[in-house]
């Protein structure tokens, strides 16, 4: 009879250990697709009779781009407030974050005020619709524009699937209020 409750025992052990073995479900990248399949405060997610979600509705303003950003799976962590008078934004906020390297991703985005830009606000704005890039501090800085919105991404390493995801992030971005 030992016998047996120690075999029983030892395969419900075995079972329960092969669970822990379901891959990383607590990274970064599962957590960020959870959060983009579940419903999100700021979006209107919501299960269609059909079983799929439908497309969320992202409210035009920069916390809406931010939970776009966020919900799309193209930034993860704190974003740390930038000074975006510098550039003539309303606002910003910048996020590092890691992407098939070590802390190699930072994405900036800027809102700013179409009705008063400003005079530093329309010479950026104007520099990046010419060039697509803008000066600060004597360093040209490529950047997108998206209506009121830019996105300044920069990452470190330059292996192919690093710049496909560059690609892809930045259409991520520009499909944003479409």
């Amino acid at each position: 009879m030992k016998k047996w409750i120690a075999i029983v025992a030892a395969g419900i052990m075995a079972l329960s250990f092969a669970g822990c073995g379901a891959g990383d479900v607590g990274g970064e990248e599962y957590m960020a697709s959870k959060a983009a399949a579940s419903s999100q405060p700021g979006s209107s997610a919501q299960q269609t009779d059909s079983g799929t979600p439908p497309e969320a509705v992202y409210e035009n303003s920069f916390k809406g781009l931010q939970q776009y950003m966020t919900d799309k799976g193209v930034v993860s962590g704190t974003p740390v407030s930038m000074e975006g008078s510098l550039i003539g934004a309303a606002e910003g906020v910048k996020y590092v974050y890691s992407y098939e390297g070590k802390e190699n991703v930072t994405l900036e985005l800027y809102r700013f005020d179409s009705a008063n830009p400003g005079e530093k606000g329309q010479q950026t704005l104007s520099s990046i619709k010419e060039n697509g890039k803008f000066t600060i501090m004597q360093e040209d800085v490529p950047a997108i524009l998206n209506g009121d919105y830019l996105m300044v991404y920069t990452d470190t390493q330059t292996g192919e699937a690093n710049v496909a995801r560059a690609i892809e992030v930045k259409d991520i971005f520009v499909a944003f209020g479409k």
